[in-house]
């Protein structure tokens, strides 16, 4: 017998619902069909996550960004270790806000979110290295350069080796900020010595980084104290004492990047001896260049009327320094004279 129009009408419809409704298009945070509750313990995590991340997707929820990421970062830091299985569905929507947003305040929530990872995951934030640092180059001259540099601080440790491919550019960019100082007209004095202030305790941060390019590094810093005198001496400058303070911070900057290459050579113990046993000699002295050493001496002999004590007392610091590093031999031979002079007219005029 044949089928009455009416069935073939219900089993065309009951067709079509089939095919429609496996035809939708299917979320990519569908949530394991094997976790459950009495089996599994990560569970919720993966359920809350998952629901966040729907919601930090949806451009429409946008309002409700900054408190989802809140919402995860609390969970990964209650988990500890434990969130790494969730980073590669987390870090991506993170870097991707970074770059991408429009909106200034949940740019820097995410960024400062995103370091307080680095310190909870460290090294398993290596395969995000290069996506990190481009928005570290993206962002150095925005308003976001504090917590840049502490990203890049936080995430130059926690990842350790893996750093050092991308050490080359970030010294070029700190090299470049000082440099530019004396090409600056300082249009906004206050705001460049606040830059200044925040990438020189940047440098401070990132000091085992930064000991085998000291021969770059340190000029660069005298060079950066010698245009602030320059134009603490013929520029327009009402407020001289915060371009001191930037001088001073300076050559502490380098006293201690010469003290850390010191540390890390291991040889505090080893240098007492050579400066009290002037036969000892050992070839120590290719450790530390002329080039780090002549920059500093310079300043002092140039700007010795202009060196404020607290600088002076940062410079002496560095030569005793050198000295441990160059050796107690090879120190008088090349240094010594030229440092006594220098400290002796700095006495004189001062």
């Amino acid at each position: 017998t044949s089928l009455s129009s009416q069935t073939l009408e219900h089993a065309s419809t009951y067709m079509h619902e089939q095919y429609a409704m496996f035809a939708q298009p299917m979320d990519d945070y569908r949530m394991a069909a094997r976790l459950t509750p009495a089996n599994d313990v990560d569970f919720y995590p993966t359920v809350v996550i998952q629901s966040l991340l729907r919601i930090f997707r949806n451009p429409n929820l946008n309002f409700h960004h900054g408190m989802v990421i809140q919402a995860i970062m609390f969970i990964f830091k209650s988990m500890g270790i434990g969130c790494v299985p969730y980073l590669d569905s987390v870090v991506p929507e993170m870097l991707s806000t970074i770059e991408n947003s429009v909106s200034v305040h949940l740019r820097e929530t995410v960024l400062k979110h995103l370091v307080g990872l680095c310190s909870i995951v460290e090294e398993h934030l290596r395969p995000n290295i290069k996506q990190i640092f481009d928005i570290v180059e993206t962002l150095w001259t925005s308003r976001h350069l504090s917590t840049v540099l502490s990203l890049v601080s936080k995430h130059a440790v926690g990842v350790n080796g893996g750093f050092k491919a991308y050490v080359p550019k970030l010294v070029k960019k700190f090299v470049t900020t000082f440099d530019e100082v004396k090409l600056d007209n300082w249009a906004l004095p206050s705001a460049a010595i606040d830059r200044l202030t925040l990438i020189l305790h940047g440098v401070m941060s990132l000091k085992s980084v930064f000991i085998d390019h000291l021969h770059v590094v340190i000029p660069s810093l005298v060079r950066l104290a010698s245009s602030l005198i320059f134009l603490k001496c013929h520029g327009s400058i009402s407020d001289s004492s915060r371009f001191n303070g930037v001088e001073s911070l300076s050559f502490q900057t380098v006293s201690l990047l010469i003290r850390s290459r010191m540390t890390s050579w291991n040889i505090a113990g080893f240098a007492k001896e050579k400066l009290c046993n002037p036969v000892v000699r050992t070839g120590y002295q290719t450790i530390l260049p002329p080039c780090v050493v002549l920059p500093i001496l310079d300043h002092l002999h140039l700007h010795a009327a202009h060196v404020e004590p607290s600088v002076c007392q940062e410079i002496v610091r560095s030569f005793v320094a050198c000295a441990a590093l160059v050796g107690l031999v090879d120190w008088n031979r090349l240094y010594d004279a030229d440092v006594r002079a220098g400290l002796g007219d700095w006495v004189v005029i001062r």
